[in-house]
C-alpha cells in the first residue's frame, strides 16, 4: 500500500528517552517525504512545543495539537478548533482548586495555570516550553479552552477520571502518562483530526497510517488503513492496532516506515 498520509504521535513514540528525534528516524521521515507522503505530527502538546520538531525535521505540512482538538495548516495557522464549553472549563477548574489538585488550560498556542509548583517545573522540562502563570484564570471570560490536563499521581488519577467523567458525558477523559488525566470534548480526537485533514488533502483512510503508544493515540490508530503502536505502548493499544513496531528506544518509527512505507514489497518476509 502507497501510504500518502503520515502521523506521528511525539512523546514515547517519536521521541526517544531524551526526548530527542534519532537519525534513522530522521532520515526515514526524509525518505517518506521525498516519496510525495505528507508527514504530520499529531501530539497532545500544544502547538509552541512542537515547533522545535517540526524545525529539526523540516516539515513544512500540517499538525495536530492538544490531542486532536486543534489543526494548524502548514503555515501555523489554525484551520480547526474544538473547544470545552465555557462553563465545563470553569466548574472542572472550580471542582481542581476545592480538591487542591494541580491543571493546566490549553489555548490556541500556549497553556496556563494558577501557580506554578513542582508539576509546573516537571511538565515544563519535559516539553521544552514554557506556560504562563494566570492567577485570573477562573475569572476569565475570554478564556477559549481546548483541552484541560489535570496532573497527580497514577493512584489518583483514575478516581479522577470515575468521579469526573459521569458529571460530563459529553467530555472525554483519557491518559497519555499514568499521571495525566487530559479532558477535552468527545469529538477531539487525534482521529478525527486526522480524518479532516485526510478529507481536505484527499487521502483516504487505507492510504493513512499512524503511529503512536498511548489511549490518546487509540483513535487514529483504530482511523488508520495502517495503525502502528509502539513496542512500549499500552497492552490495550498493541491490541487494537495493525502491527506493532519496535520500541520508541528501538526507533520504531523508522523500523515501520522502512518496512510498510518504503519497502512495501518486503512487507511479508
Amino acid at each position: 500500500m502507497d501510504y500518502r498520509l503520515i502521523a506521528l504521535d511525539l512523546d514515547d513514540t517519536l521521541l526517544d528517552s531524551s526526548k530527542r528525534i534519532s537519525r534513522r528516524n530522521r532520515e526515514a521521515i526524509d525518505a517518506v517525504r521525498i516519496k510525495g507522503a505528507h508527514v504530520v505530527i499529531a501530539t497532545g502538546r500544544a502547538y509552541g512545543a512542537l515547533t522545535q520538531f517540526r524545525d529539526t525535521l523540516g516539515l513544512h505540512d500540517y499538525s495536530i495539537h492538544i490531542g486532536g482538538a486543534l489543526i494548524s495548516d502548514p503555515d501555523g495557522r489554525l484551520i480547526y478548533g474544538d473547544y470545552i464549553a465555557p462553563e465545563s472549563v470553569r466548574s472542572i477548574m472550580e471542582w481542581a482548586v476545592k480538591r487542591g489538585i494541580y491543571f493546566q488550560v490549553y489555548t490556541d498556542r500556549d497553556y496556563r495555570y494558577l501557580q506554578r509548583t513542582v508539576h509546573t517545573e516537571n511538565y515544563e522540562r519535559n516539553v521544552e516550553f514554557a506556560g504562563i502563570e494566570d492567577p485570573d484564570l477562573l475569572t476569565r471570560e475570554d478564556l477559549r479552552a481546548a483541552k484541560i490536563l489535570l496532573i497527580d499521581t497514577e493512584k489518583t488519577v483514575p478516581e479522577f477520571r470515575r468521579e469526573l467523567s459521569p458529571q460530563y458525558p459529553d467530555l472525554s477523559f483519557e491518559t497519555s502518562m499514568p499521571w495525566f488525566l487530559e479532558i477535552s470534548n468527545r469529538s477531539a480526537s487525534k482521529g478525527n483530526a486526522l480524518r479532516y485533514i485526510g478529507r481536505h488533502l484527499g487521502i483516504p483512510a487505507e492510504q493513512t497510517a499512524a503511529f503512536g503508544d498511548s489511549e490518546i493515540d487509540l483513535s487514529m490508530i483504530e482511523y488508520a488503513g495502517l495503525g502502528a503502536a509502539m513496542a512500549n505502548a499500552a497492552p490495550e493499544i498493541r491490541a487494537a492496532a495493525d502491527v506493532v513496531v519496535p520500541s520508541n528506544t528501538d526507533d520504531g518509527v523508522a523500523w515501520g516506515l522502512e518496512k510498510y512505507c518504503l519497502h512495501a514489497d518486503r512487507q511479508n518476509d
